[in-house]
């Protein structure tokens, strides 16, 4: 491996939220980056002074795709050089002005990607529910239309907007054929009954003005650039395994989400009669004042 790869692999170790310590002095994690690949103290030390300036830029290329899906950045330039505050430090927050990832994100992050493909249907009815959607629905099952989760907003600004969401569960990160794929799917099956029998089941107390459907692809690991960019130029939206670990870390804790896990997992199955939207609710640590109750299933 050269000296590039191992300085970007740094970076990248770096940037994914896994650090332990409150405080990173980049020329200490790659001197001993470079004694764990065999070189001796004296050459680690030469190589990681004349490397600093291209690891800090390595790493603030990773902070920046941070920026870009939406999600504070784990790390924070701190007063000395070549020193970043992690978003375990106490001041972490402060020095990002504004708030940055809890100190329960990494837990979230593989809690989410432990999931089965039948458990996973919760990441997605948790964000609609937190996005403000009531009802949502879990129509996953034989002849779905490629749809495996319902919601629509009933209040606000953005009231009467259904969104249409797949959940995907991958142990490598998602090419741009597969959205393809699902999507296409999604498009087919907007001129079908099943479509409208969908958006019926939505209800309709609140359409008088009309609504807009939202698809969405929600996956347990990362998405490739170019699918990325096909969701931007065709009108889709992407939810990545990272963006779901920050919200989710933000209303819930991890305890909530593995009793919600026990509770409700195995009970995703197609229901258009079933609201899981109040059945969240009490798990989350940002509305509810009492210890966790799980409803009555």
């Amino acid at each position: 491996m050269s000296i590039a790869q191992i300085v970007r692999e740094v970076a990248v170790n770096l940037a994914n939220a896994s650090v332990d310590g409150a405080v990173v002095n980049l020329q200490r994690v790659l001197k001993e980056h470079l004694q764990q690949k065999g070189l001796s103290s004296l050459r680690a030390t030469e190589i990681a002074e004349d490397w600093l300036q291209r690891l800090q830029q390595e790493l603030e290329e990773q902070l920046i795709e941070w920026d870009s899906l939406g999600i504070p950045r784990p790390l924070v330039q701190a007063s000395s050089p070549f020193t970043f505050l992690t978003f375990r430090h106490r001041n972490y927050h402060s020095a990002l002005g504004m708030q940055g990832i809890s100190t329960e994100f990494p837990e979230v992050y593989d809690f989410v990607a432990s999931l089965s493909p039948r458990e996973f249907l919760l990441v997605p009815a948790c964000l609609l529910q937190l996005a403000g959607c009531d009802p949502i629905l879990i129509t996953d099952g034989s002849g779905d239309g490629g749809v495996d989760c319902i919601g629509q907003l009933t209040e606000g600004p953005a009231r009467s907007i259904c969104i249409f969401a797949q959940a995907r569960t991958s142990s490598t990160d998602i090419a741009k054929n597969s959205v393809q794929l699902e999507y296409a799917k999604f498009r087919d099956l907007q001129r079908t009954e099943l479509f409208g029998e969908y958006l019926a089941a939505l209800g309709k107390g609140n359409s008088a003005d009309g609504r807009s459907v939202c698809y969405s692809m929600f996956a347990s690991s990362e998405f490739k650039e170019p699918a990325r960019e096909y969701a931007r130029s065709d009108g889709l939206l992407l939810r990545s395994r990272r963006q779901a670990a920050f919200w989710l870390s933000q209303s819930f804790n991890f305890d909530s989400l593995q009793q919600m896990r026990q509770t409700l997992g195995a009970t995703l199955v197609r229901n258009t009669n079933r609201n899981l939207a109040p059945l969240i609710t009490p798990y989350r640590r940002d509305t509810a004042l009492l210890p966790v109750k799980p409803p009555q299933m």
